[in-house]
């Protein structure tokens, strides 16, 4: 894995370059990326997107505009990855929470209108939280619905908003539940080593890599809610 939170020379942006060429070589079969959603969540407050600028408000401080400038960053470094990966038919995903200005970066409206491409939507609480979180993923993994599991009816004790003081700090409720459960990637990592082997097979044949189908395709979350909502879900 990437993460600066394992080695501060496990930055993307740093090594972007080198990442993308890996990529277009062939040589990364299947990626999963989550960007990391301090600016992009719609639980913080306050918040620095809106659904009119979803790049960044304008008016922010200087340590708000570089955080929102770090997160377009990784957005942008997430969406030429994946075009390096699709052009060789790897296999990728990119996770964010259903609620997210991720979705409505106009670079990521364009990347889930490409053919085999679309959004699969679960809850974590499936897989074992006590909290709901709905996470969305845009992918090129028809497999990866099978994420689509029943919720469990018991009461959520946690609602991932604000913050709370937690070991000694104030810290923000989603940042505490960014871990994934073992359980979800459990299954993951069965369906990606299902899906590959059918990439494997398909390449081998001489056939086009199954992707997602249109009919596949869940909507983007963002997108609907403010459909649904006439823009009074999420405000201006």
């Amino acid at each position: 894995p990437w993460d600066t939170n394992i080695s501060p020379r496990m930055d993307v942006l740093v090594h972007d370059e080198a990442l993308r060429a890996l990529a277009r070589s062939g040589r990364i079969s299947f990626a999963w990326m989550g960007t990391p959603s301090r600016s992009l969540t719609l639980a913080r407050k306050p918040a620095l997107r809106s659904v009119g600028l979803p790049m960044g408000k304008l008016g922010l401080t200087r340590e708000q505009r570089e955080l929102v400038s770090l997160g377009n960053s990784l957005a942008l470094f997430c969406v030429s990855f994946i075009g390096e990966l699709m052009t060789v038919a790897s296999l990728w995903a990119l996770e964010s929470p259903h609620r997210s200005y991720l979705w409505l970066l106009p670079l990521v409206l364009m990347l889930s209108q490409m053919d085999g491409v679309g959004f699969v939507h679960f809850a974590m609480k499936s897989f074992g939280t006590l909290y709901l979180k709905p996470t969305v993923l845009l992918t090129n993994v028809p497999q990866l619905l099978r994420l689509r599991q029943p919720v469990p009816c018991y009461a959520s004790p946690f609602v991932l908003r604000g913050q709370i003081f937690y070991e000694g700090m104030w810290q923000f409720m989603t940042a505490l539940a960014c871990a994934y459960p073992t359980v979800l990637g459990e299954m993951v990592g069965e369906i990606v080593s299902e899906a590959l082997s059918e990439r494997t097979a398909a390449i081998s044949r001489g056939e086009s890599v199954r992707m997602m189908l249109p009919e596949e395709d869940m909507g983007n979350p963002m997108l609907q809610a403010l459909f649904d909502k006439e823009e009074n879900l999420l405000g201006n």
